[in-house]
């Protein structure tokens, strides 16, 4: 990986994402990660850490029929959250999970994040069936399927939307 924006660290997590079927692409914002059966995320640099980010289309759907049940649910998954935050953004119609990951790299700790934070994206199909059925399944639209927890996601996010995102609360109406 010869990009400016991907550190040493970075560039272990790849590896090791690497020998578990993810392909890598670094470029100007940081590397693209995608998988045949996984979502597909990006890594950029992030205040004194590596920044992981998911984005899914959504319709404007559920959040403008039933916002309270829409944004309830998303606060009620971001209540079980350790390592992964959940939030939309209205003028794209996206749903991000967000997560933060210290500039340090050990196999071992970094397996245990990255399987907790699969577990998180996983969380609102087992663990709010009725929510993710009546509010966040009909609103996915597009894009490969996200075998885990049945999203549809888009498998990039661009430059354009980085500066955002990087702005504390930005994307995340409470």
């Amino acid at each position: 990986m010869a990009s400016p924006v991907v550190t040493a660290r970075m560039q272990q997590m790849c590896e090791h994402l690497q020998l578990l079927g993810y392909k890598t692409e670094p470029d100007a914002i940081g590397v693209a990660i995608s998988h045949e059966g996984q979502a597909h995320f990006r890594l950029f640099q992030n205040i004194g850490g590596i920044g992981f980010i998911y984005s899914f289309n959504v319709t404007q759907e559920a959040p403008a029929k039933d916002p309270g049940g829409f944004f309830g649910l998303l606060n009620e998954i971001n209540q079980g959250c350790v390592v992964s935050r959940f939030a939309y953004d209205s003028e794209r119609n996206k749903l991000y999970v967000s997560a933060w990951y210290p500039d340090y790299y050990d196999r071992e700790s970094f397996g245990l994040f990255f399987d907790r934070l699969r577990t998180e994206l996983a969380m609102p199909l087992f663990k709010f069936p009725e929510g993710y059925v009546n509010t966040l399944r009909r609103s996915y639209v597009n894009g490969p399927c996200f075998s885990l927890v049945l999203f549809h996601g888009s498998p990039g996010l661009d430059a354009s939307n980085m500066a955002r995102l990087q702005t504390p609360g930005a994307a995340s109406p409470s």
